[in-house]
């Protein structure tokens, strides 16, 4: 094959995230600049890398600008043309990929086959040997790294503050390490106010970073009125009858630029699968994304069964948090507790539907839920149950309906247990039926 040849996947690669901006950072994720045999479109690679990195448009005009101040004597405007006129979608760029790849390391394999044909010294034909057998290894995994290394490694780490993410309540926030790359589980039952709380998490960290909630049952506009009304203290119910008071609008406008200065964007996703969600969260660069919830996401093809569907995209999830540097929160319902039960159990992380898959990938899983379950204005648990970095245990939290805004509870005590009482000996069998709301209040109505 020559470079002729190899050319037609490298043009439609580099075409792709020119038509295309949205595939850049997963395009950029799977490839590197020797994939691409022709300097020319390794110029062009690095010069769209670079645009990218500093959040600057990638497009016709930019693009020749960037590569001509890094080769001026070429003809890039023609270039750039040609490679347009021969991609007319970027649809099919998973498919070019391989294609580039695999001819970029062929390209590779054929310099090293005639370096080696020409040399003459045992010690320059056995390190292209030792070359060549590093091509045909995955080149994607990470390189061993000697005692030496990682200690002299772990010093430098040592002498610098980590910053971790914080999730606004203190208590909670000493409990958890969570670090760039961490996939975390939030569990909550039915109306116990796991949506809000992710919501409220998302808000907080959007101060300092990019964040996504990605919405897969809840509609932009209804999220947009928990938050305000979170923020600005105004009650649900009087926006949910159009009842604002001068002063409420007042206050929104008061506010406004703190708000607008939060870097978190909605994302309507009903329907996308994990690699849909990903891809996204990839292009966008986000630092965090909240996923609600993660149960709704659309299963892989030929999915066996619900648990395997499940089980395939808790470690999709897993492994895109690991290989992007994202966080992932996501959100997770609970199963009921069953009927008839006056005091149910706490949950423990069996009870996350669908797969226990989520325990195991999870580096923290947090359970939500009601002290007591039919009193909704008293105590709720926020239960730390796996935590990787950290110590796990209960932080009791508030919940104020009107203004959908969670607090750690004043009252920090661990109730004593008590004598447990024979357990009931029938098995009683409960079908999950419906939709399960997860605004807490949301129907109440508050006097004006």
């Amino acid at each position: 094959m020559g470079l002729r040849d190899q050319a037609v996947a490298q043009s439609a690669v580099i075409g792709s995230m020119l038509v295309d901006n949205k595939c850049i950072g997963p395009t950029l994720h799977q490839i590197s600049a020797k994939d691409f045999a022709w300097p020319a479109y390794r110029t062009l690679y690095f010069a769209i890398r670079d645009l990218f990195s500093r959040d600057l448009p990638v497009d016709v005009v930019t693009l020749t600008a960037a590569a001509r101040e890094a080769e001026p004597d070429r003809d890039w405007a023609k270039l750039i043309a040609e490679i347009q006129y021969v991609t007319v979608t970027a649809a099919n760029v998973d498919a070019y990929i391989p294609i580039l790849k695999a001819d970029g390391q062929w390209a590779r394999l054929q310099e090293l086959f005639a370096r080696g044909a020409e040399a003459q010294e045992l010690d320059d034909q056995l390190e292209i040997i030792r070359t060549l057998n590093g091509e045909l290894v995955d080149n994607r995994r990470d390189a061993a790294v000697g005692m030496e290394d990682a200690l002299q490694e772990w010093m430098d780490r040592m002498k610098t503050k980590p910053e971790y993410l914080t999730f606004g309540f203190p208590k909670l926030d000493r409990r958890l390490y969570v670090e760039p790359g961490d996939f975390v589980i939030l569990g909550g039952r039915p109306s116990a106010g796991k949506t809000a709380l992710g919501l409220q998490i998302a808000y907080g960290m959007a101060d300092k970073r990019r964040v996504a909630f990605y919405s897969l049952e809840t509609n932009p506009k209804k999220l947009q009125d928990r938050l305000l009304a979170r923020v600005a203290g105004i009650p649900l119910g009087r926006m949910k009858d159009r009842q604002l008071t001068e002063e409420d609008y007042g206050t929104v406008a008061t506010m406004s630029s703190g708000i607008i200065r939060h870097q978190l964007k909605y994302q309507k996703a009903a329907g996308w699968s994990a690699d849909d969600i990903l891809n996204d969260a990839r292009s966008h660069r986000y630092d965090v994304i909240v996923i609600d919830y993660v149960q709704l996401i659309t299963l892989p093809p030929r999915t066996r069964d619900r648990v395997q569907g499940m089980t395939d995209v808790s470690m999709a999830l897993h492994r895109g948090a690991q290989s992007s540097g994202i966080t992932i929160l996501g959100l997770s319902q609970l199963s009921r507790p069953d009927k008839g039960q006056v005091n149910p159990k706490a949950p423990t992380m069996r009870d996350l539907r669908e797969t226990g898959q989520w325990e195991q990938d999870a580096d923290a899983v947090l359970l939500l839920y009601l002290e007591k379950e039919n009193d909704r204005k008293g105590r709720r648990v926020l239960d730390v149950v796996k935590n990787k970095e950290g110590e796990v245990g209960r932080v009791y939290m508030s919940f104020d309906g009107p203004t959908q805004t969670f607090g750690e509870h004043l009252n920090q005590t661990v109730p004593k247990k008590k004598k447990e009482e024979p357990e009931y000996k029938q098995t009683t069998i409960t079908e999950l039926q419906g939709h399960d709301p997860d605004c807490p209040y949301e129907e109440e109505r508050y006097e004006h």
